[in-house]
């Protein structure tokens, strides 16, 4: 189980884990986080994943040139006559 903040030291001091040894294992933490993070890029770039002919199509459902292109629902009227900008959306 994790200790918590106010949770006394588990390293015997006696004094609570947030005084102690927090900051120390928060930093631990943070530097094997950005040490997987760095692999995984590296690894990312070193094996780009290969392109699909339809993925790399142009053309798609949020695209004007795909036909179907629809502007903004900003002034769309609900069942109850209200409409988006009265609620800010």
């Amino acid at each position: 189980m994790k200790t918590g903040r106010n949770d006394v030291c588990p390293c015997g001091s006696g004094l609570k884990y947030k005084k102690c040894c927090a900051a120390k294992d928060q930093a631990a933490e943070s530097a094997e986080f950005a040490a997987k993070e760095a692999a995984r890029a590296a690894e990312a770039a070193a094996n780009p994943p290969a392109e699909d002919d339809e993925k790399s199509s142009k053309t798609g459902p949020n695209r004007p040139d795909h036909g179907k292109f629809a502007p903004p629902n900003s002034g769309k009227v609900y069942g109850n006559g209200s409409s988006m900008r009265k609620h800010g959306v």
